[in-house]
């Protein structure tokens, strides 16, 4: 998946325009409150952001890195945590950025170069349920990763506490401890920025899923009633016996 500016700043323009050239009346409303064109930007935006704030923790997590290895007093304990960290928030976020990408390839595929406001959500059921899925996904890694960040910070807290609490004069290896809170306290706000954006995404997905399930609903119904008695001859004409009487003036 290629996020370049160039290309990112266009398609946020298209999308920006088609919401601000479609007209009411033909914008087409569904039933819980949104159309195809409004849902469909919402989505694109979300997955855009998701991935954007996948690079800026990769970012962090490079600031991280060099930081760690700068830390000469920290202890092998304290050490070895953030450097599992550091290996689990690059695979976590490799599989995030794969799995957001693969999902915007997708949906890019399906709507390029249609008027939206002319697309059915139907359209898309067969592609709904695996792109929730794969939504659903990111967000369960994300938030085992901020867990995993929120645990070495606790760790990293309590040993900064202990070493003061031995020794006053071991401020530097505090400030190097100190120095990584600081940017674990970073990939935590950028995680939580992530978690958001990514669940919206699987809102809207959901939403979109559900109407596509309400319009085949009304199109069975619709087709049900026509049916509805065609088979049905009405009443049986009445058989005579014999043949009418002919009276003679």
């Amino acid at each position: 998946m290629s996020f370049a500016p160039s290309s990112l700043r266009s398609r946020v323009t298209t999308v920006v325009l088609i919401l601000s050239l479609v007209s009411p009346w033909r914008a087409r409303a569904d039933l819980f409150g949104g159309d195809v064109v409004v849902l469909s930007g919402i989505l694109f935006e979300s997955l855009t952001q998701g991935y954007t704030l996948t690079q800026q923790l990769l970012a962090t997590k490079a600031q991280l890195e060099a930081t760690l290895n700068s830390a000469k007093m920290l202890s092998e304990a304290d050490f070895g945590q953030v450097q599992q960290l550091l290996l689990q928030t690059n695979q976590s976020l490799q599989a995030i950025q794969t799995t957001v990408g693969s999902v915007d390839r997708q949906f890019e595929a399906l709507t390029a170069n249609r008027d939206l406001s002319q697309v059915r959500f139907s359209e898309f059921a067969a592609h709904y349920g695996g792109w929730l899925q794969q939504i659903n996904s990111t967000v369960t890694t994300a938030r085992q990763l901020q867990m995993q960040v929120t645990n070495v910070q606790q760790a990293n807290s309590q040993s900064a506490q202990s070493i003061l609490a031995r020794s006053s004069s071991a401020d530097g290896e505090v400030r190097q401890l100190q120095s990584i809170l600081q940017m674990l306290a970073v990939m935590q706000s950028q995680l939580g920025s992530l978690i958001q954006h990514l669940d919206a995404s699987g809102r809207v997905t959901s939403t979109m899923a559900a109407n596509a399930a309400a319009e085949k609903q009304m199109a069975e119904e619709t087709r049900r009633r026509r049916l509805d008695g065609y088979q049905e001859r009405g009443p049986r004409p009445e058989v005579r016996k014999g043949l009418p009487e002919v009276r003679m003036r």
